[in-house]
């Protein structure tokens, strides 16, 4: 799976890096894993590095798909923010589709293209380096 992510419990961050072709099924697997992982804590914020994805294999339907998960786990997930660091233009398109999709159901999704403007986001200026 080209997703992988580590917890900072400390700083209640999680980082994640996805690379190669990303689909709509190793998304949702990467929001299940998360919920599953005792680590994680409902309210962190998360940071996705997806600048070395080559491929967004997902549909419009899929992005609807992933709001939807996202509506019915809103117990799991609390106050779960995430901020996506996006390559190309119509990465970046797909992800503030995604962005409006999950309006009201969510804490947040913000969608970056500057990694200055997402560390800070998170509230880190040290945050490590990504990717």
């Amino acid at each position: 799976m080209p997703i992988r992510y580590t917890i900072d419990s400390k700083n209640g961050v999680v980082y994640t890096t996805a690379s190669g072709t990303l689909t709509e099924d190793e998304l949702l697997a990467h929001k299940r894993a998360l919920m599953r992982d005792p680590a994680f804590n409902a309210g962190m914020k998360e940071l996705s590095d997806i600048r070395a994805v080559e491929h967004l294999d997902v549909s419009v339907e899929a992005i609807q798909g992933l709001a939807k998960f996202d509506r019915e786990h809103t117990n799991d997930v609390g106050e779960h923010q995430l901020g996506l660091l996006v390559p190309t233009d119509f990465v970046f398109g797909m992800a503030r589709m995604y962005e409006m999709m999950t309006e009201g159901n969510t804490a947040g999704v913000v969608v970056f293209r500057d990694e200055a403007e997402a560390k800070a986001w998170v509230g880190l200026g040290e945050a490590p380096p990504l990717g």
